[in-house]
């Protein structure tokens, strides 16, 4: 969930919220609309792709080179 703040940027949310808290975790914050959308759907692709047991380094590792490729 994108949402537009008042300084003009806008933030990235992920779309549950925290039961404990009651609210959602921020993803980001991006100058521009169109980074946001890309910065969601990298986010989408991880999240359907890599199991829970790959470590943070090596998705970090994957997305330098997904950003080289392209």
């Amino acid at each position: 969930m994108i949402r537009k703040l008042k300084s003009g940027e806008y933030r990235l949310y992920s779309k549950k919220k925290n039961p404990k808290t009651n609210k959602r975790r921020n993803l980001g914050t991006f100058s521009t609309l169109e980074a946001a959308k890309k910065h969601e759907q990298d986010v989408q692709y991880f999240k359907r792709h890599y199991s829970s047991n790959v470590n943070c380094s090596s998705l970090s590792l994957i997305g330098m080179l997904r950003i080289k490729l392209s």
